[in-house]
């Protein structure tokens, strides 16, 4: 009970802070707690600070950061809809990446899916920023969407081209992405490509469990558990 209050307590904080323009900061380390504890009735919140119901409304980009990381941390289909709101906001190709990384870790969730994700997932393949492709690629891959007809053959290729760079490091950094995101990078494509079973890319991911070739322990670990599950829809469970 006493951890429940602080939940809701965090929450109503938050409404309050947006409400009455509390500083910027006080609102982000609220965004980060209320996704951190996976505060009950805290998506409308994170929502609130990063779409205003004021229109002339607009928080800092601190706080909308914030508030979007957040959303990543919840599970469930009321999380994975809001993620999808943002995967498609064209005018912050930085949150729309982090909501995209998020579409990934809530792959395989009971119950049937918002279209929406998909549809942001899928449009997220022609995306300007490096980091909404791949993570684009590795929502549908995780899916296990690429050979089903809701894709045309375009995208399809696309995510296999995608998912093949995005194996290898080289290939992260010539499409763009940064070290310090080549990590998580690698793990979900892995994940997706294990899920695929697309033998093409099997070598890759085998490449990756060999620490002469990987130095990152955790990329190491989970291409393994892929090579084993390889092929099965469980191969898109986040560890």
């Amino acid at each position: 009970y006493a951890q429940l209050g602080f939940r809701d307590g965090l929450v109503d904080a938050m409404d309050k802070a947006l409400e009455e323009n509390a500083s910027a900061k006080r609102q982000e380390l609220l965004a980060l707690m209320i996704g951190l504890t996976r505060a009950d009735k805290g998506v409308p919140s994170l929502l609130e600070a990063l779409y205003p119901s004021n229109a002339r409304t607009r928080y800092d980009d601190d706080v909308r950061a914030a508030a979007a990381i957040g959303l990543v941390y919840f599970e469930g289909r009321e999380a994975q809809s809001a993620l999808a709101r943002v995967a498609v906001d064209e005018k912050d190709q930085e949150l729309r990446a982090v909501a995209m990384t998020g579409l990934v870790k809530l792959a395989g969730l009971p119950g049937e899916e918002d279209p929406q994700v998909v549809l942001a997932l899928r449009k997220g393949l022609d995306a300007q920023h490096p980091g909404v492709r791949v993570q684009a690629a590795c929502g549908l891959g995780v899916r296990g969407l690429r050979d089903m007809q809701i894709m045309n053959e375009v995208e399809v290729d696309r995510v296999s081209w995608i998912l093949g760079e995005a194996l290898t490091r080289k290939g992260l950094t010539e499409l763009g992405i940064g070290e310090r995101f080549q990590p998580g990078a690698l793990r979900n494509a892995s994940r997706a490509a294990a899920v695929l079973g697309d033998e093409e890319l099997k070598a890759k991911v085998d490449r990756l469990t060999k620490s002469d070739h990987e130095r990152d322990e955790d990329v190491r670990r989970v291409a393994r558990e892929q090579m084993k599950r390889w092929g099965s829809p469980k191969a898109s469970k986040e560890d």
